[in-house]
């Protein structure tokens, strides 16, 4: 499984290592999630983060523009 019971909150990152999301659950028909659920990072980072904290700093050049 991807992620587990406890893991929301953690940053999903890609192949190049750049922040793509933040997990917010999961689900599935065993015992161990077969789908998880994130919210992308540019989202959060444009719309939640930067208002409420505007000297944030995300060294990420992708977030950053």
């Amino acid at each position: 499984a991807f992620s587990r019971g406890g893991d929301s909150g953690a940053v999903i990152v890609g192949a190049d290592n750049a922040f793509v999301a933040l997990l917010t659950g999961g689900s599935g028909a065993t015992e161990l999630p077969d789908i998880t659920y994130g919210t992308p990072m540019g989202w959060l980072w444009k719309n939640i983060i930067k208002p409420k904290f505007d000297g944030a700093v995300l060294f990420d050049p992708i977030m950053d523009n």
